[in-house]
């Protein structure tokens, strides 16, 4: 029932996101013997997605052990926070935000995970990203939703990761029309893939993805 309702928004929203095949989380985690996922004041911010969104970051976190994670985009800081609580104790977290308010990171804060996070303060334009090239395992985009931002983080993104990393960009839905024309006419759209029922659009050129 959950799979037939998932096919219907999918084909609800093919009008505006199609171009970009979609793909089933297990196929993403297929080769997985278990995944024991931890979650931490996963109700705060339910702005950021839902409950399946957070699941995805979680579930991939735990399936690829990776050892650098770089965030473009920290918010409130539930994504971040879930991937330092998905991650092994030496995994190194990189969150990047223009903001350096109260609100940014305000979920991490004073928690146990911010001892693996690093927040970087700049704006994304201008963040020199050349230490990391080539180093991140996890890239999560979910910064500057224009047009223009996606473009420009993606390129970054995708500098970033490691030979065997994987990218997500989040909010692939009609209410970020920036989001889905950058994906859509990128050079590399073809490799992309929707993770049906979410809001996430993943890379993975490593997982040999149908």
């Amino acid at each position: 029932m959950i799979t037939r309702a998932y096919s219907r928004l999918q084909e609800f929203m093919l009008p505006v996101t199609g171009g970009i095949k979609s793909i089933r989380m297990d196929s993403l985690v297929y080769d997985a013997k278990r995944l024991d996922v931890t979650l931490g004041d996963w109700d705060r911010d339910p702005g950021a997605g839902t409950m399946w969104d957070l699941l995805t970051v979680c579930m991939l976190a735990r399936h690829l052990k990776p050892k650098v994670c770089f965030e473009i985009g920290t918010g409130h800081g539930r994504t971040t926070h879930h991937l330092a609580l998905n991650t092994a104790a030496e995994t190194k977290v990189f969150t990047l935000d223009i903001s350096s308010d109260e609100v940014t990171g305000c979920i991490f804060r004073n928690q146990p995970t911010a001892s693996k996070i690093s927040c970087l303060v700049a704006d994304s334009t201008k963040f020199d990203f050349s230490p990391y090239k080539g180093k991140a395992d996890l890239i999560v985009v979910d910064g500057d939703h224009s047009y223009e931002g996606v473009v420009r983080d993606t390129e970054r993104a995708l500098e970033m990761m490691s030979p065997a990393g994987c990218i997500l960009w989040d909010d692939f839905a009609p209410t970020w029309p920036g989001v889905i024309k950058a994906l859509k006419e990128h050079r590399l759209a073809g490799e992309f893939r929707r993770i049906a029922g979410t809001k996430w659009v993943v890379h993975c050129p490593s997982a040999r993805l149908s």
